[in-house]
């Protein structure tokens, strides 16, 4: 797992880019998994490759990936496993927050229908945005799992959510990043 590690991060999947994370922090960079998602080759299949073994682990009856990120890495671990997807869709609230729901009611009847659930993202935080989609009505209760490419805070920082949790990388990325990291210089775009 080292070497795909190593592989990722030489990717260039750390970005620099001011931005605001789903439970508020501030971050002066961004991990861009569309870097290793959207070029299909050898890094690609051995992530999702990977990921579909984490996600096989929880014997799903249906996939669910978290928008954005989360939705191709779903689709394609599917074609692999020949486990269906349900697709989510954000709906922004008032206080800048998400909540989630399907995209049409046949996917919510999928949910309700097949049972266990294993949620998928791209990268995971501080949980924030698990938590919420674990809340869609469809959901409670049959998140078998939850799986995702990479974890970049410490389980500390994370929220406690109560669902098993597996992820491909485990490497803590702080918020805020000098300028002259090594992170932002590997930017290969292959």
């Amino acid at each position: 797992m080292a070497n795909l590690e190593a592989r990722m991060f030489q990717r260039g999947i750390v970005q620099p880019k001011d931005c605001t994370f789903h439970g508020g922090e501030q971050a002066n960079n961004h991990v861009d998994m569309e870097r290793i998602i959207n070029v299909p080759d050898e890094l690609r299949a051995d992530v999702i490759d990977g990921v579909a073994e984490l996600v096989q682990t929880f014997a799903p009856d249906v996939l669910v990936g978290i928008p954005t990120g989360g939705t191709e890495i779903a689709e394609l671990v599917s074609e692999i496993i020949r486990v269906p997807t349900a697709r989510l869709e954000k709906v922004p609230q008032d206080d800048k927050t998400n909540t989630f729901e399907f995209v049409a009611s046949m996917e919510r009847k999928r949910v309700e229908r097949l049972g266990r659930v294993v949620i998928i993202d791209d990268v995971a935080t501080r949980l924030t945005t698990l938590e919420r989609v674990m809340q869609v009505p469809e959901i409670i209760g049959k998140a078998a799992g939850f799986v995702a490419i990479l974890a970049r805070a410490p389980e500390e920082e994370r929220q406690t959510v109560p669902i098993y949790k597996k992820f491909l990388v485990e490497r803590h990325i702080p918020e805020m990043l000098p300028s002259d990291s090594p992170l932002f210089r590997v930017t290969s775009a292959r």
